[in-house]
């Protein structure tokens, strides 16, 4: 007994400073290249032939580093912190607006309600001319939102034309705390349905759901509630479980991390009563909802909770930490990876190994492995959540992205607010034939689809012939491919009319009732709240799906 309890003695010693000297050779590699770095960068200033800057060539440097580690392991510097304190609380210090940029050009792209950009009659469409006395002409969304953001009370000069109206208009915005709330739309759906759109998993998320489901149901009692997690791209990990408990009694699991060091794994469940722990449920997924979002769909899901209906989510498996620097600066570092009940982690990307430009690679197919949910329902961790029920419109969405991307419906959009003072309310307004040839006209006489990074692809191959004196037949035939590829472009959009419209309707609806206003709009004929409504109407047909004995489930029962 002895002996052995001495041979396990020694193999832990072995282990342990087997750990030590590994941790001692790294630290003895950072101290030389950091000497080295700094080294370098004191000769770079004394020694280059033109003027350094050493903030902007060391975050170069920084980032170079974390970017060959994972996307989601950042630098975060002093400047920066604004933009992380969103992430977290869902605040940040601004006049309430998004932008984008066209040429050289910035446009508001979004305005939020009740900000100080919303006060100030500033919309969706605007073209930002001047802030603060400097021309905007030119300058990146970055530029700009250093500016606008940042500490409140400060007052920022800003000059926008509304280019329906050629108004210029030259104002004096005050930021303010701009606080986006984790939940922009709830509502009774249906008779007995309660509907609740959370697009962001900021602190105060689990609260805010309860408050929304106890409003819903004191105003209809409830027989079925949907949550929205479309386009929710993740945030706090604590929120994800909390929320969790409202639809799950005390005590069970829901997530577990697991980290290089044993500090960083750690257990995370349910430890309160639930608020409605039998109440039929659906959660909505799609390929951007992520981490956050991910846990609870999953979680939900290897629990026999609730029914997922949508695509297949984004695949985020890792989990970040926040970690203080010196000069107030930041790092998020990814810790660890996550794993939901059924013991799978659903991490899609492996970034550890990577393709010739640097990317990292899709798991393969077959080194995802099979598991079962707690009623036995089969299951994998197949790079993201992949829904009981498909709803898949990834390729009419895929064909027709130029309308978004290149900004035709946005721009349209603009022109129609700017031509119509206002609008029936958003569940009631009708996105007509009417509407969609007048886009489909307006497609037509802009060129479509041709955007600039597709006019610039063209270019390019149209010089080639030009430059080598291409026979004129061949430049015909040229000139053929490219009207024939905006003629089958512009057949997919009528091809696609009914989805067009919807796209229409929601965002010129948006710019008269903001995001609540677009979210209302949406889900009135959208093919995964009708499935839903489907699914919570039909008793036998949701407790089937969640038995694992449905027809039209991929994850039934073995």
């Amino acid at each position: 007994m002895r002996k052995g309890i001495r041979y396990f003695y020694m193999f832990f010693l072995m282990i342990a400073s087997t750990s030590v000297i590994a941790q001692n050779n790294n630290n003895f590699e950072i101290g030389r290249n950091t000497e080295i770095f700094m080294a370098l960068m004191k000769e770079l200033n004394t020694n280059y032939v033109d003027e350094i800057f050493p903030g902007k060539l060391t975050r170069t440097a920084l980032e170079g580093m974390l970017e060959s580690l994972d996307p989601y392991t950042n630098y975060i510097s002093e400047a920066d912190v604004e933009e992380f304190r969103f992430m977290t609380t869902g605040e940040y210090g601004g006049i309430g607006v998004l932008t984008h940029t066209k040429g050289d050009t910035i446009v508001i792209s979004e305005v939020h309600d009740n900000s100080p950009a919303a006060k100030a009659g500033i919309k969706a469409g605007d073209r930002v001319l001047e802030v603060n006395g400097e021309s905007a002409i030119g300058k990146s969304d970055n530029d700009i939102a250093l500016i606008i953001k940042g500490q409140p009370g400060i007052e920022i000069q800003f000059k926008v034309l509304s280019p329906g109206k050629n108004l210029v208009k030259s104002l004096a915005l005050k930021r303010e705390t701009i606080k986006l709330g984790n939940i922009p739309f709830s509502t009774v759906i249906k008779p007995g349905i309660g509907y609740i759109s959370l697009e962001r998993f900021t602190q105060g998320a689990t609260r805010d759901v309860k408050n929304a489901f106890d409003k819903l149901f004191a105003s209809d009692s409830l027989t079925g509630l949907i949550i929205d997690l479309r386009g929710n791209g993740g945030g706090l990990l604590n929120e994800a479980v909390g929320i969790c408990n409202l639809f799950v009694g005390k005590g069970q699991h829901i997530v577990s991390t697991k980290g290089r060091f044993q500090s960083r794994s750690q257990e995370y469940g349910t430890t309160l009563e639930a608020v409605a722990p039998n109440l039929p449920l659906v959660i909505l997924v799609n390929g951007t909802s992520a981490s956050a979002s991910e846990i609870v769909a999953g979680a939900l899901q290897d629990i026999d909770r609730a029914v997922i209906i949508g695509d297949k989510t984004y695949g985020k498996g890792l989990v970040q930490n926040i970690v203080p620097l010196p000069y107030n600066a930041q790092v998020k570092i990814t810790v660890a990876k996550y794993y939901i009940p059924s013991g799978r982690c659903i991490q899609a990307i492996d970034y550890q190994n990577r393709d010739s430009e640097g990317k990292g690679l899709a798991i393969p197919d077959q080194l995802h492995k099979s598991f079962t949910t707690k009623g036995g329902r089969f299951v994998r961790d197949a790079g993201g959540i992949e829904p009981d029920i498909k709803i898949d419109t990834s390729n009419a969405y895929l064909r027709l992205s130029s309308i978004i991307t290149g900004l035709y419906l946005f721009d349209f959009s603009t022109i129609y607010a700017s031509q119509h003072e206002t609008i029936a309310k958003a569940a009631d307004f009708i996105s007509n034939d009417q509407l969609f040839e007048s886009f489909y006209g307006y497609l037509e006489r802009n060129n479509y689809p041709m955007t600039s990074d597709l006019q610039k692809y063209f270019k390019d191959f149209s010089d080639v012939y030009t430059n080598n004196g291409t026979d004129s037949l061949l430049q015909i035939s040229y000139n053929r491919m490219v009207e024939d590829f905006k003629a089958n472009a512009l057949s997919e959009v009528r091809k696609n009319k009914e989805l067009v419209k919807d796209w229409l309707k929601i965002e010129i609806v948006s710019r008269y009732y903001g995001q609540r206003g677009r979210i209302e709009a949406a889900i009135g004929s959208n093919q995964a709240v009708s499935a839903a409504i489907r699914v919570l109407t039909d008793k036998s047909a949701y407790d089937s799906i969640l038995a694992g004995t449905y027809p039209a489930c991929h994850n039934k029962k073995h």
